[in-house]
């Protein structure tokens, strides 16, 4: 039995375990025992739980996918677990109008934004609001007064917090305006654009905004993305070479051996053999060796709207042969590398790039037919059509040779080292160099040290013609060297003045 104490008049026992004074009501962070306990009157909330005020209630529960320490006495006690984030309405704005503040961790879920806070707005004035929210977003004028067919107001949907890309809702601007209609984005980002000119100005407008749902929680991170510590941060990408197919994670896993993934990636199926490797029929990746003299062969491919895939994988598919895309969809697959690609059974339409100019092959009768493209095109873009199709493509060999100015050696051979570069000012005679000697200084310069390796510009009255290792010669007589580079001797031509 705790030991009682007398206190101004009033009988307090101590739990023995506690240190919370046990009475008759119990102080915030603390509440009555579940289950009861007829030696305890109040005990510390415990982990997970809070209470905000003095009174015999039961601690209350954090909410979903939150946490708190022992004894917490407030709700914002309560912070997102691991692996999950606090979705939170948020307002940025750019320009000279107010701003409203919404804290980053807050359950406001309405609120008015002002043109201005006095009786009328400024002139040349561009401001933006952009809302954003992980459920729809509604706004509604409650006053509007700008000047009729110079300033306005737009209200537009965003794909993203940037919003870079938009669709107009509504342009209101003067008279033609409704306090009655409600505006509506379902893409989680909304934008408020108000322009004035340089003329008149008048009252401006008050627009009330509100989100769908009337509190923020904590959600939890979404496939490709990991939070590994309690609280109200952001989720995180899962790193280059790391993979999350799980919601909610607090790690991303990494790759298999040899393999590479892009940032945010949600599945191990996004891992792909890295460059110098080859996919094998077990799904692992071998090192690709290719001879001195030459590197190997790579391919990427990179994808624009759709829900396209990104992979190293020969195939190219969406949605397929026997179904329409989406209404108004634009999309494309870009293949590149450093060798030449083929696409073959494919049956709609190919454009190549290269440069300034563009290769076209169009609608091939035959399934079977091959597409290559030129020598020294390496890159071909596939542009979306009515239809969906399967088409496959290759790159054209394996191992290429190492380009000029470059070598690849024999000790690079075991590894998946490409070609290396020659020094500056220096390079090869051809292509697949096998040996560093086969890179040598340039015409006009010369290596003054084989133990440095560096090539240096011929001094004055001195030139060089060629690329080769030999050192830089001294002018013929009556001659002397001009320019930046000394490679071409110029002939000197003198005035003679007889002397009496």
């Amino acid at each position: 039995m705790p030991k009682p104490h007398l206190f101004f008049g009033l009988i307090i026992f101590y739990a023995a375990s506690l240190a919370v004074p046990v009475m008759g009501t119990c102080p915030p962070g603390s509440g009555k025992p579940s289950p009861p306990n007829p030696l305890v009157t109040c005990e510390l909330c415990g982990a997970g739980k809070y209470k905000i005020a003095t009174g015999d209630a039961l601690c209350t529960n954090c909410p979903a996918n939150t946490m708190s320490p022992e004894g917490s006495s407030q709700e914002h006690d309560c912070v997102c677990n691991a692996g999950s984030y606090f979705s939170a309405t948020t307002i940025s704005c750019s320009g000279e109008c107010p701003c409203p503040s919404v804290a980053p961790v807050s359950v406001v879920s309405s609120g008015i934004i002002l043109s201005q806070t006095g009786p009328k707005y400024t002139n040349n004035l561009n401001c933006k609001w952009i809302i954003s929210s992980d459920d729809a977003i509604s706004v509604q004028f409650t006053r509007f007064s700008v000047e009729n067919g110079y300033d306005d107001v737009r209200i537009e949907t965003c794909t993203s917090s940037l919003c870079d890309t938009t669709t107009t809702l509504q342009r209101y601007h003067g008279g033609d305006y409704s306090l009655s209609r409600v505006f509506t984005s379902t893409t989680g980002h909304l934008l408020i654009h108000f322009r004035s000119d340089g003329a008149f100005t008048k009252e401006g407008f008050a627009l009330q905004w509100s989100v769908a749902d009337d509190s923020n929680v904590c959600e939890l991170c979404v496939a490709g993305k990991y939070k590994i510590h309690p609280g109200n941060a952001e989720c995180t990408d899962c790193m280059s070479g790391q993979y999350s197919a799980e919601v909610g994670a607090i790690a991303c896993q990494d790759c298999p051996a040899n393999k590479a993934s892009p940032e945010g990636s949600t599945q191990v199926l996004d891992c792909v053999c890295k460059a110098g490797f080859l996919p094998q029929t077990d799904g692992s990746c071998v090192m690709i060796e290719c001879p001195a003299g030459k590197t190997y062969a790579y391919a990427n491919v990179v994808c624009t709207g759709c829900s396209c895939n990104e992979k190293q994988a020969n195939d190219l598919n969406y949605p397929n042969n026997d179904k329409r895309w989406p209404g108004s969809i634009s999309c494309g697959w870009k293949v590149s590398g450093n060798v030449a690609i083929i696409l073959e059974q494919w049956g709609t339409h190919l454009q190549e790039y290269n440069s300034d100019w563009m290769w076209t092959c169009d609608k091939f009768s035959d399934p079977t037919m091959v597409c290559a493209s030129p020598k020294g095109v390496n890159s071909i873009w596939v542009p979306s059509r009515t239809r969906g199709y399967s088409m496959n493509w290759r790159k054209s060999s394996t191992c290429i040779d190492c380009p000029v100015a470059t070598y690849r050696s024999q000790d690079d051979v075991n590894t998946n080292v490409m070609c290396k570069p020659c020094a500056h000012n220096s390079g090869t005679d051809s292509t697949a160099s096998t040996n560093v000697d086969d890179c040598k200084c340039n015409a006009g310069w010369s290596m003054l040290s084989q133990t440095n390796a560096v090539c240096s510009k011929c001094p004055s009255g001195k030139f060089k013609s060629e690329r080769s290792h030999d050192a830089c010669t001294r002018c013929p007589t009556e001659k002397f060297m001009s320019g930046n580079l000394s490679s071409i001797p110029r002939t000197v031509k003198y005035t003679y003045t007889k002397v009496v």
